[in-house]
């Protein structure tokens, strides 16, 4: 199937520049545990990288399965409302087969970035996957999707 998103490939990008705009939803995942994933929010994504990974600042539910790192940053939120929004349809999973973990927050972003409150604002979404991956759920209504997707696939 072919996928009509606006995508872009860039190497190298560690999520430290990931954002544009004020505020930025993550999705993390854990290293030792796939399935364990984690979504938030933040004003400052390196920062708050940084607290899930060492400090005690981290949401309590990451401090097991550390170290985590990005799977997707979706940035270009104006204000913290918009971000929280965002946050929590991308944790409510719409997606029809009830997937979880990495797959299951993929296929929410989409569904997520289809509803008309999302669909045309120019957000960034940083990918940590394969871009191949992202096609296969694509349908043919998702060019209209605005946002760009930018691909950097996780390298341990």
């Amino acid at each position: 199937m072919s996928c009509d998103l606006p995508l872009k490939i860039r190497k190298g990008d560690d999520g430290s520049q990931a954002m544009v705009g004020n505020f930025a939803c993550y999705c993390l995942f854990s290293t030792k545990d796939p399935h364990r994933v984690y979504t938030g929010y933040t004003n400052n994504f390196a920062r708050r990288l940084k607290e899930h990974n060492t400090s005690s600042k981290g949401a309590k539910h990451t401090h097991e399965g550390r170290p985590y790192v990005p799977l997707i940053i979706v940035s270009g939120f104006k204000t913290r409302k918009e971000a929280l929004r965002f946050e929590k349809n991308m944790k409510k999973r719409r997606c029809s087969k009830r997937t979880y973990g990495v797959l299951g927050r993929m296929s929410t972003l989409l569904v997520n970035l289809r509803r008309k409150d999302w669909k045309g604002k120019q957000l960034r979404v940083l990918c940590k996957f394969r871009m191949e991956r992202l096609q296969q759920m694509c349908k043919p209504k998702d060019k209209e999707i605005k946002s760009e997707f930018v691909f950097s696939p996780f390298t341990q």
